[in-house]
């Protein structure tokens, strides 16, 4: 639907509360901004800490779910690495009992041998 469809609602509000309209919609647009932007600069904390929900909080309001998801969640963390160099650290993550996850946060199956 095309928003300049919805302009009728305005001409509903009275003249004097327009601009206390306007100021509040502004309002929501720089926080919901600031939320999305602070989500991306700031770490998701470790699982059981206190800033959990308020991290929570703060992702439900940059509106950060689904396609929109980012890479870290509470308490998991990435290693960014080449194609080439990912071999070489799922061995070491077998070796140390770090659990691979996959794109959903589930452990990942451990590879199968490559058999002739």
């Amino acid at each position: 639907m095309d928003p300049t469809q919805l302009a009728w609602l305005i001409s509903l509000v009275p003249n004097r509360y327009k601009v206390l309209l306007g100021a509040l919609l502004i309002s929501l647009s720089f926080l919901l901004n600031l939320a999305s932007y602070l989500r991306r600069k700031i770490q998701p904390p470790p699982a059981g800490s206190r800033w959990t929900k308020p991290y929570a909080v703060l992702t439900e309001l940059a509106g950060a779910k689904d396609w929109a998801a980012p890479m870290y969640d509470v308490g998991q963390s990435a290693v960014k690495t080449s194609r080439s160099e990912a071999a070489r650290l799922k061995v070491v993550a077998v070796e140390n009992r770090i659990p691979l996850l996959d794109r959903n946060g589930k452990p990942k199956p451990p590879d199968r041998p490559d058999t002739p």
